[in-house]
């Protein structure tokens, strides 16, 4: 029932209703919305390490106030070493990518 009644609604909007009836409440958004939104600013989440960018941890903790320690793996970086991990052999995993289970760089 909430589906159907949610899913003509604008997420914003639906947030400033809801707070205006005294409802804790805020919009779901997406990673550039996240990116340039006042509170992201003001809990200095916005991380960067050489060209990339991304959100941070809302939590500050005194001892361990986190942040980017490295970037994010580019797409199936260490995929042929987590099948191995997991016990795969070369023979096996070169027979997944010929059989295209296995996809090397991102598709259109």
């Amino acid at each position: 029932m909430l589906n159907e009644r949610l899913a003509g609604e604008d997420g914003h909007e639906l947030t400033r209703r809801m707070l205006a009836a005294g409802l804790p409440a805020g919009p779901v958004l997406n990673v550039d919305e996240a990116l340039r939104a006042d509170h992201t600013a003001h809990r200095k989440m916005v991380t960067q390490l050489g060209s990339f960018i991304g959100l941070g941890t809302p939590i500050k903790l005194s001892r361990t106030p986190g942040g980017t320690r490295a970037a994010p793996p580019r797409f199936n970086e260490h995929g042929e070493a987590v099948l191995r991990a997991r016990g795969f052999s070369d023979e096996e995993i070169a027979e997944l990518a010929r059989d295209g289970v296995l996809v090397g760089a991102r598709r259109g």
